[in-house]
């Protein structure tokens, strides 16, 4: 009887220390609750390709998408600027407004979403095409 008693009390000790919480603060990435929270997703893209190359770091809430976008193209003015509109589907409708040589512009870009790679769209807004052999951005980790 008293092997039992011990037994038991050992157990008992055991279980209750199992269910103890431990002291140490779980740590918490506030900026991956924020996202998640808020919906925010950032993603970024790179072209590089000679010495071409072409840059788009961009957060979306919903459909809506913000962003920054650069263009440095052999021997072309380099532009940068942001962008914004949305994701329809599996494709990027922004409107890019950016400086090069001194001026501020503004034009429609597209990029069409395949995996992890934007495909850039040309032509007129109502008939673009999607040329894999041209500019392919690839999903990079966000710096």
């Amino acid at each position: 009887m008293k092997n039992h008693a011990l037994a038991f009390i050992a157990l008992s000790a055991v279980l209750t220390a199992c269910q103890q919480k431990p002291n140490n603060p779980v740590e918490i990435d506030s900026v991956a609750e924020e996202k998640k929270l808020t919906g925010n997703v950032e993603e970024c893209y790179t072209y590089i390709k000679n010495r071409d190359t072409v840059a788009l770091t961009m957060s979306q809430v919903g459909t809506a998408i913000t962003g920054r976008l650069t263009y440095k193209l052999f021997e072309k003015d380099k532009n940068e600027g942001r962008v914004v509109g949305k994701i329809k589907g599996d494709t990027l409708l922004l409107d890019y407004t950016f400086a090069s040589e001194g001026t501020t512009s503004q034009r429609p870009v597209a990029f069409l979403k395949q995996d992890d790679q934007l495909i850039e769209g040309f032509g007129p807004a109502e008939t673009r095409k999607y040329d894999t052999n041209g500019i392919v951005l690839e999903k990079i980790a966000c710096q």
